[in-house]
């Protein structure tokens, strides 16, 4: 399990431009999906949820606030 890479993180910014709500929620079942994957792989070793949250979520808080920080 990985976050996207940078090209992949600027494919989908441009892919869902003006839709942001749209990436989050279509990163938030992503993230579902691979904690269903995690789970039935090996439910005893879990990753906590703030380190899925960075892996899946977080990038798209922290390229909306861009280098400036919060709009």
């Amino acid at each position: 399990m990985t976050c996207p890479g940078a090209p992949a993180r600027a494919a989908l910014l441009r892919e869902y431009e003006g839709d942001m709500v749209g990436l989050a929620v279509y990163l938030a079942v992503l993230l579902h999906d691979a904690v269903g994957d995690l789970y039935r792989l090996n439910p005893n070793e879990m990753p906590e949820p703030a380190v899925l949250w960075d892996r899946f979520l977080a990038w798209l808080d922290r390229s909306r606030r861009g280098a400036d920080g919060p709009r």
